[in-house]
């Protein structure tokens, strides 16, 4: 944990995968016509 904490693991490799993450669900939701609802 250490070593992942060292490496910016919490600093910006998590925010980058988790944005990625909902980037490419909001993509993949549109692409299927599921648009959303306010």
């Amino acid at each position: 944990f250490e070593a992942f904490e060292e490496a910016g693991g919490h600093d910006d490799k998590c925010p980058s995968v988790t944005g990625n993450a909902a980037k490419w669900t909001a993509k993949v939701l549109l692409d299927e016509g599921i648009e959303p609802t306010l």
